[in-house]
């Protein structure tokens, strides 16, 4: 065999990072190594694998189609060599997942599966389904968990559990107990919603399709608790999972709209690049998640502990903290403004100290004769001034 495994982790690591100097940060070696592995590999095939853009490396049409055959082979690597550690061959599992997922699942996830497998390391991404899509192809996620739709050829994609959106607003929105709310209504509304390229706003647009009209976007967040946050203070409504509402509709802190003309449903997602190989640590997360989610039909279903609800005493004690700090907000400025006085009262007293002192030095220039007659008044002078000086400190 006339390439090396080190060749190949030094090229897939160039692929992803599109430099040399990055690719050899992320597997710690120096640049002029990363650099020397690469040109070997080339050099002992007589081909060129990336091309240079600018800065960039951007791979050709052969490092195309070497790229997922290497990650390949180096993951089997890995799992070999964990297997002869006698860590039954789990290693290291790169897991995406969208923000909802992310936020309420994968987390418990992750933990169960780490206890399971203790010598297993997990590292979880949470970013949008764009991004989350674009790490599985390039090769930067084993594993991604998405809410919305992905229509990629090189990705895989298999069910995991159906979802569903909610728009919700404040128990003292106009909406609220309003019933039944039509698309038109909701259209004119104030909208909290998430950035582009979310799988739950493209799922609300395309519920929406059949409506001419665009929503009244008055905010974009990409987190979900802000959005909820945003809703409760009645900027506006939003619309994210049953999931992530499932508690706060038990507080009764917001309260669902009834929109029976979107059809707000879709599907949670596992993807992975078609030519990947599942290793173990892959097989046995995606056997979890399945186990997760046996006998339900809906996300919100799923057993998940509950945020508690907040007790009276609980209540009373952040409402205290609340106008602890609306007090320290209102105080902060006359505080500020006392000290600049203070600061501007001291500068002159000590400006006028500094020019007597200059005088006492210039009549110690002068002479004898001049320094007796002038002595006693600046002496008398200066204890006038000593004293006021602290009578006003005191005071």
């Amino acid at each position: 065999m006339r390439f090396t495994l080190r060749q190949l982790e030094v090229f897939v690591a160039v692929a992803q990072h599109e430099s040399v100097s990055r690719a050899a940060r992320a597997l710690a070696l120096s640049q002029s190594a990363a650099s020397s592995a690469l040109a070997e590999l080339e050099r002992q095939f007589d081909c060129q694998l990336l091309d240079r853009h600018g800065k960039r490396l951007r791979l050709n049409a052969l490092g195309f189609q070497l790229l997922p055959k290497a990650v390949a082979l180096l993951d089997r690597a890995e799992e070999v060599e964990e297997l002869l550690h006698g860590q039954q061959g789990i290693g290291v599992l790169d897991v995406g997942a969208t923000l909802t997922i992310g936020n309420y699942l994968a987390t418990l996830l992750i933990s169960d599966f780490m206890q399971r497998y203790p010598g297993s390391r997990v590292r979880l991404a949470v970013r949008n389904t764009r991004t989350i899509i674009d790490s599985v192809r390039h090769h930067r996620l084993d594993l991604g968990l998405i809410e919305g739709q992905c229509e990629e050829e090189d990705v895989v994609t298999q069910p995991w559990v159906e979802d569903e959106l909610v728009v919700f607003c404040s128990p003292r929105h106009p909406l609220a107990g309003a019933g039944e709310v039509e698309l038109g209504r909701l259209l004119r509304e104030a909208w909290i919603m998430r950035e582009e390229g979310s799988g739950t706003r493209l799922t609300l647009e395309q519920a929406a399709r059949h409506r001419r009209g665009r929503f009244n976007v008055l905010l974009e967040l990409e987190h979900t608790e802000g959005i909820k946050r945003a809703v409760e203070s009645g900027l506006g409504i939003g619309c994210v999972s049953r999931l992530a509402l499932r508690d706060a509709f038990r507080r009764g802190s917001l309260v669902p709209i009834a929109t029976p003309e979107l059809d707000l449903s879709r599907q949670f997602t596992f993807i992975w690049h078609r030519h990947k190989y599942l290793a173990t640590g892959m097989r046995e997360f995606l056997k979890l998640c399945r186990q997760m989610t046996e006998g339900v039909t809906r996300s919100d279903q799923i057993d998940l502990p509950p945020v508690p609800l907040m007790t009276y005493h609980d209540a009373r004690l952040e409402r205290h903290r609340a106008r602890h700090c609306r007090a320290r907000c209102q105080s902060r400025k006359p505080t500020c403004q006392r000290m600049s006085l203070t600061a501007s009262w001291i500068s002159s007293r000590l400006a006028l100290v500094r020019s007597l002192v200059r005088e006492w030095i210039t009549s110690f220039a002068v002479g004898p004769s001049s320094l007796s007659r002038s002595w006693p008044r600046k002496r008398a002078g200066a204890t006038r001034i000593s004293f006021s000086i602290l009578l006003s400190m005191r005071a």
